[in-house]
């Protein structure tokens, strides 16, 4: 995986090949990437099925 390819807040399988630059807020998967979706709400609020992100205990780095 190119680090340039994924930029923003997009999301690639552990096992996809980017060969060309995913957009912003995608979810990618594939060999070679592509886009299967876009990132949404439920996406930001849960890590797996129901099971929801306790933001008190995460720490996020600032967007440069």
């Amino acid at each position: 995986m190119w680090k340039e390819a994924v930029k923003g807040r997009s999301v690639s399988d552990s096992g996809s090949i980017v060969t060309k630059d995913l957009p912003d807020n995608v979810v990618a998967v594939g060999n070679p990437a592509h886009v299967m979706r876009e990132v949404n709400d439920h996406d930001r609020a849960y890590y797996f099925k129901d099971r929801q992100i306790d933001w008190s205990k995460v720490s996020v780095p600032d967007q440069k």
